[in-house]
């Protein structure tokens, strides 16, 4: 019970928000909490990839560059220009998701208090199973 919980409270912020990226805001009909995970997981990767993506080509303009090299600054500066309006879009997208994100880590944190009492009983339960057991595989 303790970890459907968890994988529960984790998939279903990251899945609704991962959704809500691609679909405009619109709560997904039919959610499953692995599905949401992995689409979530998805959307960070495309999003970390645009990032790096960016870096890169202000790395390769700045690595190597002597003052005065114009073409090396302008294309430094052309990729400051991409970088910047890429982390304000994820960082309002972050701030907007933050009481989701709060609301969430409470369950999960909640779930993981519960998890050891849940994963006992299953250990009991198996245990008693395998006392019933006549025959040996």
């Amino acid at each position: 019970m303790g970890f459907r919980l968890l994988l529960l409270a984790f998939g279903s912020v990251m899945g609704v928000a991962a959704y809500a990226q691609y679909h405009k805001d619109q709560p997904p009909k039919n959610a499953s909490p692995m599905k949401d995970a992995e689409l979530a997981q998805k959307v960070v990767q495309e999003k970390e990839a645009d990032v790096l993506k960016v870096l890169r080509g202000i790395s390769e303009a700045t690595n190597g560059s002597q003052p005065w090299d114009m073409v090396k600054e302008r294309q430094a500066l052309e990729g400051f220009k991409k970088l910047i309006p890429l982390l304000k879009e994820r960082s309002a997208w972050l701030l907007g998701k933050h009481e989701e994100f709060v609301k969430s880590m409470t369950l999960y944190q909640a779930a993981l208090a519960k998890a050891p009492t849940a994963f006992l009983r299953a250990s009991d339960a198996y245990g008693k199973f395998a006392a019933e057991e006549d025959e040996i595989f």
